[in-house]
């Protein structure tokens, strides 16, 4: 998915530079891996101490593995925090009004 917001790096809370967005994309869930490959690189992170990650796409550029992407959407809503939840709430009480245009 197309990035549509600023991503800006900083130096403690000072805005040094803004990212190129054209460059950027957004990952989403779900991903579709090999179990034994996506295993395999989530026990190497471990071997290596690193048990942080945001996803598995992650771990794929960390290690060197070719990733590709199939466009996404904006309406692909995953919730995992109280506030998503609320969002879909929302969301499904809504309706579309007529003055808006696909």
């Amino acid at each position: 998915v197309e990035v549509t917001f600023v991503l800006d790096n900083e130096t403690e809370n000072h805005s040094i530079s803004s990212l190129k967005r054209e460059l950027l994309r957004r990952t989403q869930t779900p991903h579709v891996y090999n179990l034994d490959d996506i295993l395999e690189l989530h026990n190497r992170a471990l071997e290596n101490g690193i048990t942080e990650v945001a996803a598995s796409c992650e771990l794929m550029k960390m290690f060197g593995k070719e990733t590709y992407f199939s466009m996404g959407s904006e309406k692909n809503l995953k919730i995992t925090t109280l506030d998503d939840l609320e969002i879909f709430k929302a969301l499904l009480k809504s309706k579309k009004e007529d003055w808006i245009k696909d």
